[in-house]
């Protein structure tokens, strides 16, 4: 049923990537309105990428490519705002440190995650957190046409504080991590107002389309500096700021509700997971019109990686948390000033990084 129900749009997203020529997509039955009940016999007519009208029954323009789906159900594509394509979610702490998970295979997962996200109704997707090179490598693979998948928008690498949800030497033996900071592979771990800045414009440089900041720590970190704010207010209104100068929105991975709180006053655009978000701070978006984007699968999927080696001790801790684990904590559904980020245009993305 799902893969009958999705086989139209993936044909369109799909074919749409690769050519900006006219289709038309007959569909036996079509769903414009999730309102409203499904269509019958229709016709969707799409030019140069975009739906330019539908038409009742099953049609053909003349010189349009026809794609075959009047036994199945089309239906317009989804949109997946949070997810890594470069990584894959259930796989132990450990896997990033053998000899394969170079930053060239990880662009072989990203355009492989990509195709699956296009077959399951997927149109456009925002990556949010990857080695910058690789990501923009497999957006701009899939935008080029030379592999199938969604419309992809690309934060590379977060922002992160020493020891923060995104240093990678957080939890490695000393050596280790000196030797990790020395080959430069923390390139967007920073400190102060104007070193952030400084990180901020050489991602513009680099052509990401967000700029992602980890404002409190995480759980799938061996860090333990907690759930609260971890970048100054100085430092993050620095990095809106120099965003905002760039022309680039701003995605803040938080979770305690005054780290969240605090993101909001100095200026990010989306707020990730928001798991402990209270009133002041659902307040205070509502008034800076910051959009919400729940997450709310990673709560299982992390749940569901307890005691089997997967995570590391610290993950282990703090996803065990009773305030984390307990489901009366989370932000509801009711309280979410939005579930997709709508402002950004384009911008529609397995499993979060939490």
């Amino acid at each position: 049923m799902r893969k009958a129900l999705f086989a139209g749009v993936a044909a369109l997203s799909l074919a749409t990537a690769a050519h900006a020529e006219t289709y038309a997509i007959q569909a036996g039955r079509l769903i414009v309105d999730a309102a409203q009940p499904a269509r019958g016999n229709s016709t969707v007519i799409v030019d140069n990428g975009r739906i330019a009208r539908i038409e009742p029954g099953f049609t053909a323009p003349a010189g349009a490519i026809v794609v075959d789906e009047r036994n199945r159900t089309v239906m317009p594509g989804m949109t997946d705002v949070h997810v890594h394509l470069t990584g894959t979610s259930g796989q132990p702490w450990y896997a990033g440190f053998t000899q394969k998970h170079s930053v060239p295979y990880g662009t072989t997962v990203g355009l492989t995650h990509a195709l699956e996200m296009a077959q399951g109704g997927f149109t456009t997707v925002r990556d949010l957190g990857g080695e910058t090179s690789s990501v923009i490598a497999v957006r701009d693979a899939v935008a080029e046409g030379r592999f199938p998948g969604p419309r992809i928008k690309v934060a590379g690498a977060p922002l992160s504080i020493i020891g923060g949800h995104a240093d990678e030497a957080t939890g490695l033996p000393p050596e280790l991590a000196e030797a990790v900071n020395e080959a430069h592979l923390n390139p967007s771990v920073c400190t102060g107002a104007e070193e952030c800045q400084k990180v901020v414009r050489q991602l513009a440089a680099a052509g990401v389309d967000w700029i992602k900041i980890m404002a409190t720590g995480g759980v799938l970190d061996p860090g333990t500096r907690g759930l609260e704010q971890h970048f100054t207010d100085d430092e993050m209104k620095a990095i809106c700021d120099m965003a905002h100068f760039m022309g680039l929105k701003v995605a803040a991975h938080a979770h305690g509700a005054r780290g969240i709180d605090a993101a909001v006053r100095d200026g990010v655009d989306s707020i990730e997971h928001g798991t402990f978000i209270d009133e002041q701070g659902v307040k205070d978006m509502k008034a800076r019109g910051t959009y919400y984007v729940a997450t709310l699968m990673a709560f299982s999927g992390v749940a569901n990686a307890l005691g089997k080696g997967i995570l590391t001790p610290a993950s282990e801790a703090k996803t065990r948390d009773p305030a984390y684990l307990k489901e009366e904590s989370w932000a509801p559904d009711q309280r979410c000033i939005a579930i997709a980020l709508h402002r950004v245009r384009d911008t529609r993305l397995s499993m979060p990084q939490q």
